[in-house]
């Protein structure tokens, strides 16, 4: 009672003021009148003193009174005193509040192949597990933690504990479910470790399992003592609240395909198939009348389609069933490659996902077996391989009589690129093979990985070169070889009967020795003598295994009780990758055994072959096996496009790896087809299946679930099947408490709102009946300057209190953080004294404004109406202050008035109203990073050249009293001096945690400082860091930072390294992650930036083939890198005389740009020699220049003796075309340099009798003769009717021999009457690149509808390379050119292109007709026939291309047209090495052969072969190394696509400098080659530039920046405020509506304005 008395002495005290105070004023200040003494009246006085009131206006002081007490009553009813009395009057609804103390939650997320089921809702069990994770996230306290785990991965989805909940949830919503399995009892043991490392900061931890119970996953969970589960669920149970959610609800009935097999299962092409389907009944129920439905997919892509589908007999609940298959003729396999079973129940069940089940298999058309013969003799026979050969193939045998291919190379051509093609071997047998080098070892390695067989054979070259063998292929047991070899074993003598071989009785009742099972085979086979073979170190049991031993002949027997030793294997089999080693200790030859000649021989390699060849096939995986694909080595640095199910897309790059280019992917975690495309390959095709079915284990497919009873051991755990059911229990510190819902605020409310009524009527009635009513009002009452100064004083002071407060309202609504703008020791300060607790380490206090909504539950309309409300009531006060101020003499003795009654009503509305309270959230910092680089470059010291980050370098150093300082000292010592320490403005400036990581080979986390006292700890941790690591993995670096922080508020990165990668993912795909993730990269490059000046002229172009007195027109690109003087260069065109020296031929003056963007150069020179000529184009060094080997192209030009090119025309009518080139055409032969380039004549069919004699080109006859024909090098045939033609028969035979005997060169001009259709019946159709199609409808649309619809013709790959469109040496101007040309309109249909023929250009819309889909109308069209090209142009209109400035343009067409048909200007072929031309060892060097696409390519077996050279290695002043020069042929293979281009790979090429010439075939000049350099591999301390370019990229990528140490400290401004996360609230909230000193400042207000107003005699 004392205690309530105490706390309502203030209120009480308050009320009494309400009252007094309006009393006083209104005693006080009664009405006065001015005495006038009158005799007349004087009588009245007795009667005046008899009836006087004390009190005015008692409507007015009753309106303030309750006014002031009615602000009173809201404050006061919320007390709990008042809330118990509203309570028994009305009471409110019942509420349950937990009081649940912050909570680290560990979610694990079940996403196995069970859980993607369907419940009764048709939303799987995966989908309601999500959403009741979300709903545990989002229902979760401020400051709560979560940990993410998904069941079966590798590493936690959210490693936390993270506190952004939104960031949790969205990492949860890319949480895919997969069709793997699940197990629980492996992940136990994580989950208990996770638990324990749980911060301190979380009181209570709790571990939410979503999860459908099914009995395969939680087998092995349940705590029984067998499986050792109970330890590990008493560690989790008694750290955490453990929770089950169930999210299945029942048991479901389920059918799955349990298995497809072959029965063969090494297909070949066109045999017979069968296929058996076994079906599981994994329900409680028979199923009866299912049907099973078998689909196949072939090579050639596409979808599976159906060709069976059979019905099951019933099957039984747990039983299975099975059906055959026989594919019939139609649907067998008729080509080799990837096929595709498929087999699939029919119908609908609860889990769709095992309801079918696929095998992709490499069907082949034969067993390819390759030999390597390692012994060379005249006679066939005494060679390794040999009997070898004839026993897999018989010489009488037909290819039909056996599958074996077998194949014999000597080791020299094994180890070369094109003739050694592994591509499609299923084994290789190495026979008795001298010297093995690594490149073998690799090439062996190779087939293994690709799931191939490899077969060692002994004999004497493996025993000379035994030590080669253990070194190379057996490696200690890492190598390819089973075992090693130890010795030659042999008889003594010759009448030592030998070795025989022998094998386990087992054995003989499996392949490959199941043929021997009889006793006469086997008898015959274990009689063969052996004279010698080499023993293998392999063990007696185990793996490798023992196919075959030798057994001495008439060895004694062993004595009773005694062991037999083991003898020495004789055939050892050995698993390696995906593929089976074998090693054969003998020979395959005669050498050391007569085993060839018996018959048993060829039976047993028969059978061994098909044995060693049945891998499993690559092709067929499980869910969570990962895809491994070989492809060609030349295509290693490509990517391949993966498509996959549920619209998986994704690029796979192809590495180098051995002999191959290898695409792996390891996300195969749904069950379906997974296809690999790459352009220019077929497509391969992976069949990916749910886990095996396997009778009496358990499985995923089996839908029965957990009985909860059966964790009775732990009386802790709680299952639910909502995750808002759950109970937190007493021992981890929660409480729930029940109470009424309180109705106290909404009464103070209504007071509120009352109060603010009677505020505006006092107003209104203070106006009505106060003296500004009357109308005049007399001069202001004179009041003495003191007293007058401090009324005003008194009415300011709570005017400027209640402003404040508004402002801090105001200023909290805008920013979100109330009165942030006080300084730190005055907020600290009330913060204590609301009894604010200090926070923690990495933590802060935020303050913020809360109240509640008065009219609406929608916060936007609640906002609206209160607005609505204040603006109403202030714009009445100033209406009634502007009536009033009449009355008290000027609108300025009313301001302050009115004033005082705007903030006394906002104070009303903002803060009563509202019921504002002051919270205090707990929130924690934003995380950033600071990532050293602490490779060894790092150690360099650099001779800084750049002035500001040279002075900043000294700056430190100085401060560090050091002589110098490598690029990771100045990074740490830039981080922690005192006096501008990183650390400790990254603490107290940006209030963030900060957590030092280092990188080199891999990321390691250092120190965390999240508390100013740990400064000192954290300073010693970074400086301590040495640079020495090995390499410098920096893009998986900042990776795995962001991993490590997923889910959580990471903030930045702040990165200090010299930019060079060494080895895995580049920065900028770092920082592409991190744009996605919102991580901005904030780089500082620890070395010079100063760049070395590098000129390079690089895409130097020039015809390669030109007449004598021509025009050569070299151009080039001249890029600038590094720091280049901004004045001009000179670039100078020389030629390299015979004798060596070099004559300039010209010069051009060339400004670089210093941005780095390339420079046309371009210069000119007329050859009037012929001869091959070598061309130099050069640059002059810059001072300071290291590399000077790209100042120079050089490119060899061959100058032809010029000649005449003779040219018939022939022509219908004179169209268009026909009279713009007939006219060029003379033109060209009239301003020939050196006499006529082109002699023109023309045959005009349908000419007027004379015309020939008029017209100076016209043909002297009707149609040239055979004889006259052949003397002509090009012909145009326009727009001509056969029939037309004078001896159509005979004339267009000698035509189309004119092309294919003579090789001369056909253009057909197409037009209206020539079409491809018109010459179909004539001798011309054989050399026509098109044959005819289905006519078209109509050539031309009638002449009342004129053309109308133009196009540009699009030109293919093959055309953009082709000279006859190439308008300029650059293909961009000469692209852009085209595009700038007049449209044409007309164009031919009704034709296809020939096989053999090549596109050029099509129609940019119109499809092919009869083509494939993706196909375009071709136009242009080039074949050659017998020797000579041929050209077909589907337009007639190329008269349009000359319009206005284009006349130039399309001269050059037409003559380059004439060119190409003439073969005098023939470009050779070029030797390019791709991709670049200077390599690292170990690195792809791929060497093409690039043939002009006007010229035929080579045909048939024709070989492309290049010479390579290798030399040493160069020093910088270009003095060769010591060593010697190595030469060898590299036999090259036709790459697939348009262009003609043959390809050779060099997997590994050793240090040094390579040439490769062109040998075969012969070319005219000197034989084309290329350069090539390889270095050593990339060595950490050898790259130590700063790699500014890629730091710059990679920073703008992320959105963060690049800084030198000059400007580093930018960071700092540049570093954008992190949001941060809300933990708790450390006390309660201050509630400031009703605080007494509120009600003070209100009554000071109504107050101070109630008395001005009395002084200015207002009421």
């Amino acid at each position: 009672m004392y205690t309530l008395f105490v706390a309502l002495v203030p209120w009480v005290a308050a009320g009494i003021a309400a009252v007094a105070g309006p009393l006083l004023i209104h005693l006080l200040y009664r009405k006065r009148y001015q005495v006038v003494p009158w005799a007349a009246i004087r009588f009245l006085v007795v009667a005046e003193r008899r009836h006087k009131r004390r009190i005015d206006q008692w409507l007015l002081l009753v309106l303030r009174v309750f006014a002031l007490l009615l602000v009173l009553f809201a404050m006061l009813a919320t007390s709990r005193n008042a809330e118990e009395l509203w309570q028994r009057i009305t009471p409110g609804a019942t509420e349950t509040v937990a009081n649940v103390p912050r909570t680290h939650h560990v979610i694990v997320l079940d996403a196995s192949l069970s859980m993607t089921a369907r419940t009764d809702s048709d939303q799987t069990r995966f989908q309601r597990a999500l959403t009741q994770a979300e709903s545990l996230v989002h229902a979760g306290r401020d400051g709560d933690g979560y940990t993410v785990l998904v069941l079966g991965a590798a590493q936690p989805l959210v490693p936390g504990p993270a506190n952004d909940r939104d960031k949790v949830i969205a990492e949860l919503r890319k949480v895919k479910p997969t069709h793997g399995a699940g197990d629980y009892a492996a992940v136990l043991a994580n989950l208990a470790d996770i638990l324990a490392h749980s911060p301190r900061a979380y009181p209570r931890r709790q571990l939410t399992v979503f999860t459908d119970l099914q009995k395969a996953s939680w087998a092995n969970a349940v705590p029984r003592a067998e499986n050792g589960t109970a330890e590990a669920w008493q560690r989790v149970a008694t750290r955490a609240d453990v929770v089950v959610v169930d999210c299945a609800g029942r048991d479901a009935e389920n059918l799955a395909v349990a298995e497809v097999a072959l029965g063969d299962p090494r297909p070949l092409v066109d045999q017979p198939v069968s296929v058996t389907v076994s079906v599981a009944n994994l329900g409680r129920t028979e199923r009866k009348g299912v049907r099973v439905e078998l689909l196949v997919g072939r090579p050639t892509g596409g979808e599976p389609v159906p060709v069976a589908q059979k019905e099951l007999e019933p099957v039984t609940p747990g039983g299975r069933q099975s059906v055959r298959f026989d594919l019939d003729v139609p649907h067998r396999f008729r080509e080799r490659g990837v096929h595709v079973l498929l087999a699939r129940v029919a119908g609908r069940d609860d889990l769709p996902a095992d309801d079918a089940r696929a095998i992709a298999v490499e069907v082949r058309d034969g067993i390819h077996a390759l030999l390597v013969d390692g012994r060379s003799d005249p006679d066939p026979k005494r060679r390794a391989a040999t009997l070898l050969n004839f026993a897999l193939l018989p010489p009488q045998a037909k290819y039909t009589d056996t599958p074996n291919r077998p194949r014999v190379v000597t080791p020299a051509e094994f180890t070369d690129t094109a003739a050694g093609d592994l591509d499609g071997v299923d084994c290789v047998f190495f026979c008795d093979v001298p010297g093995p080098t690594p490149d073998m070892a690799a090439k062996l390695d190779a087939v293994l990985r690709r799931g191939g067989s490899v077969v060692f054979g002994c004999g004497p070259n493996v025993a000379r070169d035994r030590a080669q063998y253990n070194a190379v292929f057996h490696r200690g047991g890492e190598g390819v070889l089973p075992g090693a070899l130890v010795e030659t074993v042999a008889a003594s003598g010759p009448d030592d009967p030998g070795f025989r071989l022998a094998a386990e009785d087992e054995a003989y009742r499996r392949p490959p020795l199941l043929m021997f099972g009889a006793p006469e085979l086997r008898t015959e086979l274990i009689n063969e003598p052996f004279r010698s073979y080499v023993r293998i170190e392999a063990p007696a049991e185990g793996d490798p295994n023992r196919l075959l031993a030798f057994s001495r002949t008439g060895s004694a027997p062993v004595a009773p009780g005694a062991s037999a030793a083991k003898p020495d294997p004789a055939l050892v089999e050995w698993k390696k990758h995906r593929g089976r080693v074998y090693a054969f200790a003998s020979t395959f030859n005669r050498d050391w055994t007569d085993w060839p000649a018996m018959q048993t021989y060829l039976v047993f390699w028969h059978e061994f072959l098909k044995y060693c060849v049945a891998n499993p096939d690559r092709h067929t995986l499980r869910v969570g096996d990962g895809i491994e694909e070989f492809f060609p080595a030349s295509a290693a640095g490509l990517a391949t496009k993966l498509t996959g199910p549920d619209g998986l897309a994704a690029s796979v790059p192809l590495v180098m790896q051995g002999e191959a280019g290898v695409a792996r992917f390891a996300g195969t975690t749904v069950s379906g087809l997974y296809r690999l495309e790459l352009s220019g390959a077929p497509d391969r095709v992976f069949a990916v299946n749910v886990p095996e079915l396997v009778p009496g284990v358990p499985t995923e497919s089996d839908l029965a679930r957990l009985d909860p009873r059966e964790f009775r051991a732990l009386p802790g755990l709680q299952f639910v099947t909502d995750a808002a059911d759950v109970k937190p229990s007493e021992e981890s510190g929660a409480t729930i408490t029940t109470a009424p819902k309180p109705r106290g605020p909404q009464v103070a409310r209504a007071a509120v709102l009352l109060a603010v009524l009677l505020m505006v009527a006092e107003l209104v009635a203070a106006w009505r009946l106060g003296p500004s009513r009357a109308g005049a009002a007399g001069p202001p009452p004179a009041r003495a300057i003191p007293a007058k100064v401090f009324a005003l004083a008194g009415a300011l002071l709570p005017l400027g209190v209640g402003a404040f407060l508004l402002f801090a309202v105001l200023h909290a609504d805008r920013t979100g953080s109330p009165l942030a703008f006080l300084p730190h020791n005055i907020r600290s300060a009330i913060e204590g004294a609301a009894g604010v607790p200090a926070a923690g380490p990495g933590e802060g206090t935020k303050w913020r404004f809360e109240g509640t909504a008065a009219f609406f539950k929608n916060p936007l309309a609640d906002r609206r109406a209160v607005a609505g409300l204040a603006g109403l009531c202030l714009a009445l006060t100033g209406v009634v202050y502007w009536c009033e101020r009449r009355a008290a003499g000027g609108g300025g003795r009313v301001l302050v008035l009115a004033l005082l009654r705007a903030v006394t009503l906002a104070l009303a509305f903002y803060v009563l109203l509202a019921q504002l309270t002051l919270r205090f959230d707990r929130e924690g910092w934003p995380e950033v990073v600071i990532l050293l680089d602490t490779s060894a470059s790092m150690a360099k010291v650099d001779e800084l050249r750049d002035p500001a980050v040279r002075a900043k370098a000294e700056e430190l150093v100085e401060a560090a009293n050091l002589s110098d300082a490598h690029r990771l000292k100045l990074a740490q010592m830039l981080l922690t001096r005192k006096d501008a320490d990183w650390l400790d403005r990254l603490l107290r400036e940006k209030q963030v945690r900060v957590h030092v990581f280092a990188v080199d080979t891999q990321v390691r986390q250092i120190v965390t400082a999240d508390e100013e006292g740990r400064l000192d700890d954290v300073r010693e941790a970074l400086v301590g860091l040495p640079p020495a690591g090995d390499g410098s993995n920096l893009g998986d670096g900042v990776e795995d930072v962001l991993k490590r922080f997923r889910g959580s508020a990471l903030a930045a990165v702040i990165m200090f390294t010299d930019g060079v990668t060494t080895a895995g993912n580049d920065l900028s795909k770092a920082a592409r992650t991190a744009a996605v993730e919102g991580v901005p990269l904030y780089l500082v490059g620890t070395g010079d930036p100063w760049q070395a000046p590098d000129l390079a002229l690089t895409d130097l172009q020039v015809e390669d083939v030109v007449g004598r007195g021509d025009q050569l027109v070299f151009k080039a690109r001249l890029t600038a890198r590094g720091e280049v003087p901004p004045s001009p260069v000179t670039v100078v065109l020389s030629e390299k005389l015979p004798n060596g020296k070099a004559v300039e031929r010209g010069r051009s003056t060339v400004t670089p740009d210093l941005n780095g963007n390339p420079v046309d150069v371009t210069l000119t020179h007329v050859p009037e020699e012929v001869g091959e000529k070598t061309f130099i184009l050069s640059v002059p060094a810059v001072p300071s220049e290291t590399n000077r080997r790209n100042n120079e192209a050089q490119r060899t030009v061959l100058v032809t003796e010029s000649r005449r090119v003779r040219v018939l025309y022939v022509e219908g009518y004179p169209r268009y075309d026909f009279r713009f080139v007939k006219v060029l055409l003379e033109r060209e032969s009239d301003r020939s340099i050196g006499g006529k380039s082109i002699e023109a004549q023309v045959v005009l069919l349908d000419a007027s009798k004379g015309w020939a004699e008029t017209d100076r080109s016209a043909f002297r006859g009707d149609f040239p003769t055979r004889t006259e024909l052949f003397n002509f090098d090009v012909v145009i045939l326009g727009d001509v009717d056969p029939k037309q033609v004078p001896r159509p028969a005979v004339a267009l035979r000698d035509l189309a021999d004119f092309v294919k005997e003579k090789g001369g060169g056909l253009l057909f001009l197409c037009g209206e009457h020539g079409t491809p259709a018109a010459f179909a019946d004539t001798p011309l159709a054989e050399v026509l690149p098109v044959t005819p199609g289905d006519p078209p409808a109509a050539t031309r649309p009638p002449e009342e509808q004129p053309l109308v619809e133009g196009y540009r013709p699009k030109w293919t790959p093959s055309g953009r390379q082709h000279p006859l469109f190439l308008l300029s040496p650059d293909e961009g101007a000469s692209a852009r050119q085209w595009s700038q040309f007049q449209e044409l309109l007309w164009y031919a249909k009704g034709y296809r292109t020939k096989p053999a023929a090549r596109v050029l250009a099509t129609h940019p819309t119109l499809r092919a007709e009869g083509g494939p889909a993706a196909e375009n109308h071709p136009l242009v069209v080039q074949q050659f026939v017998g020797n000579g090209p041929v050209l077909f142009f589907g337009f007639d209109d190329t008269w349009r291309w000359r319009f206005r400035n284009d006349e130039e343009h399309f001269d050059r067409f037409w003559m380059q047209a004439v060119r190409v048909l003439a073969r005098s200007r023939v470009r050779r072929p070029e030797v390019r090495v791709q991709p670049k031309s200077e390599f690292r060892r170990d690195e792809k060097v791929t060497v093409e052969v690039r043939f002009p696409v006007e010229a035929p390519a080579p045909v048939g077996n024709n070989p492309v072969r290049i010479l390579m050279t290798r030399a040493p290695l160069t020093n910088e002043d270009g003095a060769p190394r010591p060593g010697r020069t190595e030469t060898a042929t590299l036999t090259l293979t036709r790459a697939p696509g348009p262009n003609v281009v043959f390809a050779a790979t060099l997997a590994r090429a050793p240090e040094g400098e390579y040439r490769f010439e062109l040998v075969d075939p012969e070319v005219p000049g000197s034989r084309p080659f290329a350069l090539a350099r390889v270095l050593p591999p990339v060595d950490e301390r050898a790259r130590t530039e700063l790699n500014r370019a890629d730091l710059q990229a990679a920073a703008s990528v992320s959105g963060g920046g690049f800084y030198t140490l000059a400007n580093a400290t930018d960071v700092f401004n540049d570093m954008k405020a992190a949001q941060r996360v809300t933990l708790n609230e450390p006390c309660p909230p201050v509630p400031l509506w009703n605080h007494p000193l509120l009600y003070a400042l209100v009554l000071s207000l109504l107050l101070a304005e109630w008395l001005l107003r009395k002084r200015e005699r207002l009421l």
